[in-house]
C-alpha cells in the first residue's frame, strides 16, 4: 500500500510542478503583454485587443470608453496585444527586378 502512495504522491508533484511552470509562463507572458500595451497607449496607438492566451476566449470584456477587448483565452502559452492596422496586408515598396538579383551566375 506504501508503494502505490509514494506513485500517487510523485505524480501529484509532477502535475504540481508542470502546472506551477505553465502560471508563471502564463504571468510572464501578462507582464511581456501589458508592455506593449503601455507603450501603444503611450505613443496613442489604436489597441483592438489585450489577449492573454490563444484559443477560444473563456472571458471577454470590451471597454465601453475605448473600445478595447480584453480576453482571457483557453492555451496559456501565449498572448498578443492587436493595434489597428499591424495585420494589413502591404505591397512591397522595394520589389527586385531580375537584373537587380544578388546572386546572378557571374560571367567570366
Amino acid at each position: 500500500m506504501t508503494v502505490n502512495l509514494l506513485s500517487f504522491a510523485s505524480v501529484m508533484k509532477s502535475i504540481g510542478g508542470v502546472l506551477l511552470a505553465v502560471l508563471i509562463l502564463l504571468a510572464m507572458v501578462t507582464v511581456h503583454e501589458f508592455g506593449h500595451y503601455v507603450a501603444g497607449k503611450i505613443l496613442h496607438f489604436k489597441i483592438n485587443e489585450f489577449s492573454v492566451g490563444f484559443g477560444p476566449a473563456i472571458f471577454k470584456k470590451r471597454s465601453k470608453k475605448t473600445g478595447e477587448l480584453f480576453a482571457l483565452r483557453v492555451i496559456p502559452l501565449g498572448g498578443y496585444c492587436a493595434f489597428d492596422g499591424e495585420d494589413e496586408v502591404d505591397e512591397p515598396q522595394n520589389e527586385l527586378s531580375p537584373d537587380d538579383e544578388p546572386f546572378l551566375e557571374m560571367e567570366g
